[in-house]
């Protein structure tokens, strides 16, 4: 549909109704997109917080199991 009205523009063969109609099917399809990508880049940072919280998570019972390992062998 794009390269379809990309053309239709390119061609001068259209009337002011079709390249308003053009514009606003481009501005719709570039909201669209800029909310999925919006969705995306959430999901991601959540993700990543989570990766976050479960390293520290491993990193202090690491820590607590190594100081515990230590203790039992002093």
């Amino acid at each position: 549909m794009i390269e379809a009205d990309r053309m239709l523009l390119m061609s001068g063969a259209h009337g002011r109704q079709e390249e308003e109609e053009i514009h606003i099917r481009h501005g719709l399809l570039r909201d669209h997109v800029s909310h999925i990508l919006r969705d995306f880049r959430e999901e991601i940072n959540t993700f990543k917080d989570l990766m976050h919280q479960d390293l520290s998570s491993f990193t202090s019972h690491l820590e607590t199991t190594c100081a515990e390992e230590v203790h039992r062998a002093v």
